[in-house]
């Protein structure tokens, strides 16, 4: 456990009778960003504020840098955690300047040192005299880091930092304040229920479903071999076939091989499976050729969305269309018939 910056053991938390956390295990590993990610309501800031002092858990335990600060019976205070937390829309002072908010509860000895550091680590150096109103919500966030950052925290919390920021500024702040996190060597924790969020900025996220995280992984695994279907589900969008596997040579997929109505499909895990399977392909990975190429599809629908597209297709053996995603220079003709083939190996699931 000591060479865990956060280790989250068995972490349970209720409220009025209701579980929200349901024995949380997570592990954070020092240096790193890890998302959680979950729907609305699933407890993510529950978790985050038990980390953070702000809440007691009803059972299990919480370790920082392998010191047990909530579940010994005597929780460690906030104050006494070193742990910085990002609220919801920077939550600034906006009674102090910036460099005050950046200084707030710094020891007097290096503080106007210390501030000028952070805030030239988050890019805002000369900002020590204005008001947080007086700054873009970009960088009121900006601040937000650099006062958590300030002391020289353990850990960093992030609490959906970004939601209250339009579309565009949300994509460059986030880089921004990812990068800050890096450049410090800060280990962070950040909370969203933004899919592409999690999956573009963390080393490794944690879904939470359920009072549970049911997987801890990189982006890259949870999107190609997420434990099960309702990951998959909730982690991207995703197309779910039936399937029949058959480990014997000259079996319906051939060895190793998965038979479905797009074709003979290799799975991503090792295996073996063995009769009825449920197979997730992603719509990236259908691919739209001439006829001839691949399962025989009919174009039912299709989303124009700029840089891509959408495309809905009727593939027999299938009661629904599938939808496949597409480059918009690719869009074909509704009710025209393509070749439909599916790139990469795909989740297999039993039964």
């Amino acid at each position: 456990m000591t060479d865990r910056a956060l280790a989250c053991t068995g972490v349970t938390k209720a409220f009025g009778g209701r579980t929200v956390l349901d024995g949380i295990d997570l592990e954070v590993e020092p240096g790193t960003i890890t998302a959680i990610l979950g729907p609305s309501g699933e407890g993510k800031t529950t978790l985050l504020r038990i980390v953070a002092g702000f809440e007691t858990a009803d059972a299990g335990t919480v370790a920082i840098r392998g010191q047990v600060v909530d579940g010994a019976g005597r929780p460690v205070p906030p104050h006494r955690r070193r742990v910085g937390v990002v609220p919801q829309e920077g939550a600034l002072f906006p009674h102090l300047s910036v460099g005050a908010n950046v200084g707030f509860g710094l020891a007097r000895a290096g503080r106007v040192e210390r501030v000028a550091e952070c805030l030239e680590l988050v890019g805002l150096s000369g900002t020590e005299r204005a008001r947080p109103d007086e700054l873009s919500g970009g960088m009121q966030q900006r601040v937000a880091l650099a006062r958590a950052l300030a002391p020289r925290p353990d850990l960093v919390l992030l609490d959906e930092p970004f939601s209250a920021l339009d579309a565009g500024l949300r994509a460059q702040v986030r880089a921004e304040v990812c990068e800050v996190l890096r450049r410090a060597g800060a280990t962070a924790v950040l909370v969203t229920h933004d899919q592409q969020e999690a999956l573009s900025v963390a080393d490794f996220v944690g879904v939470l479903l359920g009072g549970r995280v049911v997987q801890h992984a990189d982006p890259v695994r949870l999107y190609r071999e997420p434990v099960s279907l309702e990951v998959a589900r909730f982690v991207g969008e995703a197309v779910v076939v039936a399937g029949r596997a058959d480990a014997r040579a000259g079996g319906p997929g051939g060895p190793g091989g998965i038979d479905t109505p797009l074709g003979v499909l290799v799975p991503a895990g090792p295996g073996p499976y063995v009769g009825p399977v449920t197979v997730l392909v992603r719509p990236e990975q259908l691919v739209l050729a001439s006829t001839g190429t691949g399962v025989p599809a009919r174009v039912v629908g299709r989303t124009f969305l700029g840089p891509d597209a959408l495309v809905d297709l009727a593939v027999d053996g299938l009661a629904n269309p599938v939808r496949a995603r597409v480059g918009s220079w690719a869009l074909p003709e509704p009710g025209a018939t393509v070749g439909c083939t599916v790139a990469g190996p795909v989740a297999v699931f039993p039964g």
